[in-house]
């Protein structure tokens, strides 16, 4: 219910009900029918569902650090050596294994002006690993757990601090995209 009234963590956003639609309907199908997923965790206040594992972890701060939590909490629950995680309003086309990085991030892209779609930073630009989404060799993330994280708005800053510090590498996977499907947002700012 909270949903309804909800919006995103900086008020601007449709509220998060608006992102049922599309999560029930198209995201997850879309993620549960992927070949190259062995296992498909949505953690925070979603439903049970068909193909998917579901979580409870509900939101504390009602902002990005809620995240933070939520991604500590499905890594707990997952078993695989390749680690993907995406905020519930993207959609991952394709796959990359890390390979020759510990971290791969790819291309962010929207379609929300222009149908054909255009670029959109990921971090990797200014030298981190975006929260929208990366994949992730399971060492990484035993060695720098989320929980370790500090609860702020820059958490995926600080979060790939502790990556690099802890000496792994990140790479951009070009050609990989994940696509920003938000509603009513502007995810280009």
């Amino acid at each position: 219910p909270r949903a309804t009234t909800t919006k995103g963590s900086d008020g601007r956003y449709a509220p998060h009900a608006e992102r049922t639609y599309a999560l029930r309907n198209w995201i997850l199908p879309l993620c549960v029918g992927q070949p190259y997923f062995d296992e498909v965790i949505v953690v925070g206040e979603w439903e049970p569902g068909p193909g998917y594992r579901y979580i409870h972890v509900p939101s504390v701060h009602f902002s990005s650090v809620d995240a933070l939590a939520q991604r500590q909490a499905g890594f707990d629950a997952s078993h695989g050596d390749t680690i993907v995680h995406m905020h519930d309003d993207h959609i991952l086309e394709g796959i990359e294994e890390p390979g020759l990085w510990d971290v791969v991030v790819p291309e962010r892209w929207t379609r929300l002006r222009d149908p054909r779609g255009e670029t959109l930073p990921n971090g990797l630009e200014k030298g981190y690993i975006s929260g929208h989404c990366a994949i992730y060799k399971r060492a990484v993330l035993e060695r720098c757990p989320w929980r370790a994280v500090p609860a702020i708005r820059a958490w995926d800053v600080k979060h790939t601090e502790q990556i690099t510090a802890a000496g792994f590498r990140l790479g951009q996977a070009i050609g990989l995209r994940c696509w920003d499907m938000e509603k009513g947002s502007t995810p280009w700012l």
